[in-house]
C-alpha cells in the first residue's frame, strides 16, 4: 500500500463523513421546522387568538402561516377530501418520505388532533380534517404493510 492509496481512501472516508453531516442537518431543519410551527401555534392560543375550527362555526377556514407545513397539508388534505396516511401526505405537500419528515409532520399535526382542532386521526399515522366528520375507525380500509415496513 503506497502513500497515495493511503491518501485516497483517507479522502473517501472524509467524503463519506460529510455527506453523512449533511443528512443529519437536514434532519435537524425538518425538526426545527415543526417545533417552530408549535411554537407559533401555542404563542397565537396564549394570545387568544388560536387557530381553530371551532363547533359554533363549522365553516371556519383556519389560517396557518404562508408556506408552512401545517398549511400544506390542509390544503392537500382538502383537496384530497378524505383522511390520507403520512406516506401519501407527504408527496402531497412536497415532501419526501422518510422518518424525519414522517416524525415532522405527525407531531406537528398530533397537537391539533389533542386539541380537537382542525385535524383528527382517524386511524394510525392517518390524518384528516375536523370538517370531515371522521370517525376513528371508519371510513378507511386497512392497507396491507408496505414491503420496507420495519427496515431503515
Amino acid at each position: 500500500m503506497g502513500f497515495k492509496e493511503d491518501i485516497g481512501r483517507r479522502i473517501e472516508r472524509k467524503r463519506a463523513e460529510i455527506a453523512e453531516l449533511e443528512a443529519q442537518v437536514g434532519t435537524a431543519r425538518t425538526y426545527l421546522q415543526a417545533l417552530e410551527d408549535m411554537y407559533k401555534l401555542a404563542s397565537r392560543d396564549a394570545q387568544g387568538g388560536g387557530v381553530s375550527a371551532s363547533t359554533d362555526s363549522p365553516r371556519a377556514t383556519p389560517s396557518f402561516r404562508a408556506g408552512s407545513m401545517t398549511g400544506q397539508a390542509y390544503d392537500a388534505l382538502r383537496a384530497a377530501g378524505k383522511a390520507m396516511h403520512v406516506n401519501d401526505l407527504l408527496p402531497a405537500i412536497g415532501r419526501t418520505v422518510n422518518r424525519q419528515e414522517r416524525s415532522a409532520i405527525s407531531g406537528t399535526l398530533a397537537a391539533y388532533v389533542r386539541k380537537g382542532d382542525v385535524f383528527t386521526r382517524p386511524a394510525p399515522n392517518t390524518f384528516g380534517l375536523v370538517e370531515f366528520g371522521e370517525q376513528p375507525g371508519k371510513q378507511l380500509e386497512i392497507q396491507p404493510l408496505p414491503a420496507d415496513f420495519g427496515s431503515l
